[in-house]
C-alpha cells in the first residue's frame, strides 16, 4: 500500500491518529476515518499501479485507474511501506540503503522504488496543480 504509506508523512492524509485518541472526539472520528472497520465514503483515493486504468478487466481498479479504499489510510500503512517510502526520499537525496551502486540494492527494493517514485511525483503534481490554483 505504498500510495497510504506516500501519504503518512505529516499533513498528508486528513486523517490523524493522535485525534483519534482524544476522549470527546476520537470516537466519532475513528468511526468517520474507519480507523475500525470500513467507512461507506471513499477515504483514499489512490492511482492504480496495476494497470494505471488501461485494462477494463483490472481487479485492483476495474479500469478506472483509481483504487477506493474506505479505511484510514493509517490502518493500511505496514512498516514494510513506511521503509520503502523513508528510503525513497533518501534516494531522491543521493543516498542509497546499500553502500555502492543500484546493482547492490535488492532486487525487492529496485522494484518497490520505482512504485514509490511514481506516486511521490503523483502527489508532488497535484500538491503543485493545488498551490498554482490559490
Amino acid at each position: 500500500m505504498i500510495a497510504a504509506g506516500v501519504l503518512w508523512a505529516p499533513g498528508g492524509v486528513e486523517q490523524n491518529c493522535h485525534l483519534c485518541q482524544d476522549p470527546e472526539h476520537g470516537p466519532a472520528l475513528r468511526k468517520q476515518w474507519g480507523c475500525d472497520e470500513p467507512t461507506e465514503h471513499v477515504q483514499l483515493l489512490a492511482d492504480c499501479i496495476v494497470c494505471g486504468g488501461k485494462s477494463p478487466t483490472c481487479k485492483e481498479c476495474k479500469g478506472t485507474g483509481k483504487i477506493e479504499y474506505f479505511r484510514c489510510p493509517n490502518t493500511l500503512v505496514t512498516r514494510d511501506c513506511i521503509e520503502v517510502c523513508r528510503h525513497t526520499m533518501l534516494v531522491e537525496a543521493g543516498f542509497l540503503p546499500v553502500a555502492g551502486g543500484v546493482s547492490e540494492q535488492a532486487a525487492v527494493f529496485i522494484d518497490a522504488l520505482g512504485i514509490a517514485r511514481s506516486e511521490l511525483a503523483v502527489y508532488k503534481k497535484r500538491a503543485l496543480e493545488k498551490d498554482a490554483g490559490k
